[in-house]
C-alpha cells in the first residue's frame, strides 16, 4: 500500500542544509495500523508529507497505493490525494473564515453538499464536537481545533488516514476518542499511519516504525510487532 525505499530528504536554506530523513525504506501493508515514533525533530512530519506527496523526496523511491506519487505533476498530486489520502495535521490548517462544520465539510470540495455536512456532523459527533460545529476556528481550544482536523481527514472515506500528532493536546477522554475513529476506520478497511512521540500510541498499532534523527532506529530492525 505504502511503500518508501531509501529516501532521502534534505532540507537547503541558503548555505545552511538539513537532512531531515537518511535513507528510509519502510513498507505499510494495506489495513495497517502504524506508528511512527520517535522524539520531536526525528523526522516525523518529513516522512508523512513525503508519503502523501507533498514534499518531493530528494532521492529515493515513494510508492502509494501502486502509484509513483513523485512522478506525477501537481494537477495529478493533487487529485491522487483526494481519492485517496486523508491528512490530519498537526498545525490544524482550518479556514479561519468557516465555521467548524464546514471545514470538515471542505474536504468533499465544497461545503454546500448536505451529504458532506451530514458527514460532518457524524464525525464531529464521535469525536464529541457536535456542539461546536457552528463556531469559528478562533473560538476553539486547541484540543478541539485538532479533533476538527481530524474529522475533516476521515470525511472522504480515504483508503489510507495519515495523522501527524493527532492527540498532542487532548486530554485521555479525548484521546480516546480520536483513537477510536481511527481504530474503526482501520477495522473498515483502511489504512492508518500515525506519528507521534507518545508511547501509549504504539499499544494500538499493529507495528511501530521508529524513527531517530531521520533513521530507522538501530537495534528494533525499524519496524517492530505489537499485536
Amino acid at each position: 500500500m505504502i511503500v518508501l525505499r531509501n529516501v532521502t530528504k534534505t532540507y537547503v536554506s541558503g548555505r545552511s542544509k538539513v537532512v531531515a530523513l537518511k535513507g528510509v525504506t519502510l513498507q505499510v501493508e494495506k489495513g495497517e495500523f502504524v506508528v511512527v515514533r520517535g522524539p520531536s525533530g526525528s523526522g516525523k512530519t518529513t516522512l508523512l508529507m513525503t508519503m502523501a506527496a507533498m514534499l518531493q523526496p530528494t532521492s529515493g523511491s515513494v510508492t502509494v497505493d501502486g502509484y509513483n506519487l513523485h512522478e506525477m505533476n501537481t494537477r495529478e498530486k493533487t487529485d491522487f490525494r483526494a481519492r485517496t489520502i486523508g491528512f490530519a495535521f498537526q498545525m490544524f490548517h482550518l479556514i479561519p473564515y468557516l465555521n467548524v462544520g464546514e471545514n470538515v465539510a471542505l474536504a468533499a470540495g465544497t461545503v454546500g453538499q448536505g451529504d458532506a455536512r451530514a458527514k460532518a456532523r457524524e464525525l464531529l459527533r464521535q469525536l464529541g464536537m457536535e456542539e461546536r460545529a457552528l463556531h469559528m476556528p478562533s473560538e476553539l481550544s486547541v484540543g478541539e481545533r485538532q479533533r476538527a482536523a481530524m474529522a475533516r481527514a476521515l470525511l472522504n472515506h480515504p483508503k489510507i488516514v495519515l495523522a501527524d500528532e493527532p492527540t498532542g493536546n487532548l486530554d485521555p477522554e479525548n484521546t480516546a476518542a480520536v483513537f477510536s475513529c481511527l481504530s474503526n476506520f482501520q477495522r473498515e478497511g483502511g489504512t492508518v499511519v500515525v506519528a507521534t512521540h507518545e508511547t501509549e500510541a504504539a499499544l494500538l498499532a499493529d507495528r511501530v516504525f521508529s524513527l531517530r534523527n531521520g533513521r530507522g532506529e538501530p537495534g528494533l530492525g525499524c519496524l517492530e510487532a505489537v499485536k
